[in-house]
């Protein structure tokens, strides 16, 4: 996309997207060749949106949220490590889906929110844990968590399915 918007000239394109960092900003995630904390980049992301959102003030966000949401994670609130599917963990990725959706909507800007497509990890890959891209997880955020981020920001977000386009 920000290719094609700089040789057509028909669009401004800012990627605000940090390299390993999904939405959810607190805990210890699982998966990824053992428990790991959070970065500090990953924890202070929300903040550096707000910013660039605020000083670019986009007609509209494309929203792609990362397979780093998909691994179980330990918040120091929690007895246990809790992933995708568990009711504490819905409620608590929810809550963070809006509070990035309330970030990057705030100077009026529509959000386009991009189902999560299908995937898997290539052979070879260290330290990667294939339970993370289970298709169920991936289909739970698209059949229920997303379709409830709608519900509760029902004028500030769109869904669209790459799942559909990318996966059949």
């Amino acid at each position: 996309l920000e290719r094609w918007a700089a040789e057509e000239g028909r669009a401004w394109v800012w990627n605000v997207a940090v390299e390993g960092c999904g939405y959810l900003p607190d805990g210890f995630v699982e998966g990824f060749g053992g428990e790991q904390p959070l970065t500090e980049q990953c924890q202070t992301v929300r903040d550096v949106w707000a910013e660039q959102i605020a000083h670019f003030d986009p007609d509209l966000v494309i929203s792609l949220s990362s397979v780093f949401d998909l691994a179980d994670r330990r918040l120091e609130a929690w007895d246990e490590p809790a992933g995708v599917g568990d009711p504490l963990f819905d409620e608590y990725m929810l809550e963070e889906y809006e509070a990035a959706v309330d970030t990057l909507t705030a100077t009026g800007a529509d959000l386009l929110w991009l189902q999560p497509p299908c995937a898997e990890l290539r052979s070879g890959q260290p330290g990667q844990d294939a339970t993370v891209l289970d298709p169920e997880r991936i289909e739970h955020i698209n059949e229920v968590i997303l379709p409830e981020l709608v519900r509760r920001r029902p004028d500030a977000v769109e869904l669209f399915d790459l799942f559909e386009v990318l996966c059949p």
